[in-house]
């Protein structure tokens, strides 16, 4: 048909040897009518397996990418700035709740995504870069998910093409999907307020105590009587503490009151490496099993072991 509409054809077919091979073929063919022969076809066949092959192999990679990068929730775009279109993997924007045909890539309409906060900060890493003050650009700011939340995001990239004159022409980078990064981060820190507001707690009561004590007069003590029950036997914990050294005690005492190991070392003149082994063997003493479980007995516990 397309012969005889056109008199031409061209396309891909898939031939088979003589023994079995499958070989991938271009074939062109066109007809015409001579004078002296008639009705004259010319038939071309080019062998074409190894770039069908290449082909195959490279949709393959493409796919996988594809697959890699949706579960990783990242996106990798190019952006020409000239026109401000963008483009994004096929998937790049899955992690907001978007199909590929719902969002429009140009420099305008992904602006509105970005949260009214964020704006600036992005923009203002963007011009850093392009007047070279920064050798990438990089930025974290917040996006609108399709269902009206906003998910935290990490954008970097740079330039990667320019013309004579040194304009740049065009961008490639990422985007990364960090909620739950700043998640973890924001309980991070909430539980180190958490840990500082009882260790202030925990001070101001102590002092109080002192101030109570040396307000208070106490009579002299007197000799228990011959009749009297042994004193109650420490807890685990105390019996445990009353094994740490002196050096032990002193580390156990600056934990509770909210110190990182790299302070801790500061304070007493020992390195970060010896603070972080004091640590392991109170725990290991202490029969206590996170960082954690070591700061709340620290705090809980601190007058026990004094």
């Amino acid at each position: 048909l397309a012969l005889g509409l056109d008199g031409f054809w061209r396309g891909e077919l898939c031939n088979v040897r003589k023994d079995g091979i499958r070989l991938w073929c271009r074939v062109s063919i066109s007809a015409f009518t001579h004078a002296e022969f008639g009705q004259v076809w010319v038939y071309v066949h080019t062998d074409v397996s190894e770039k069908v092959e290449l082909e195959r192999e490279l949709a393959q990679q493409k796919r996988k990418l594809e697959r890699a990068l949706r579960e990783a929730n990242l996106a990798v775009w190019e952006w020409e700035l000239s026109s401000g279109m963008a483009i994004l993997n096929q998937d790049g924007f899955s992690f907001l709740g978007y199909d590929f045909s719902e969002i429009t890539f140009d420099s305008e309409s992904l602006r509105k995504l970005v949260h009214p906060e964020d704006a600036e900060v992005a923009l203002k890493a963007f011009e850093h870069h392009m007047q070279d003050r920064l050798p990438s650009y990089e930025a974290e700011f917040r996006l609108r998910h399709k269902l009206g939340h906003w998910v935290w995001v990490l954008d970097r990239g740079r330039v990667i093409e320019r013309n004579a004159e040194g304009r740049a022409l065009r961008m490639a980078g990422t985007l990364i999907d960090i909620g739950r990064h700043k998640q973890f981060q924001f309980e991070g820190s909430e539980f180190l307020k958490r840990v500082e507001s009882l260790a202030q707690a925990l001070t101001q009561s102590r002092g109080t105590t002192r101030d109570e004590r040396s307000n208070t007069s106490l009579p002299p003590p007197q000799p228990l009587p011959p009749t009297s029950p042994p004193p109650l036997a420490l807890a685990p914990e105390a019996q445990n503490a009353v094994d740490l050294s002196a050096r032990q005690r002193e580390v156990l005492s600056l934990v509770s009151v909210g110190l990182s190991s790299a302070k801790i070392s500061e304070r007493l003149n020992i390195s970060t490496a010896t603070v972080n082994a004091h640590r392991r063997d109170i725990m290991r003493k202490l029969d206590l099993h996170s960082a954690a479980a070591l700061t709340r007995y620290a705090l809980e516990s601190n007058a026990t072991i004094r």
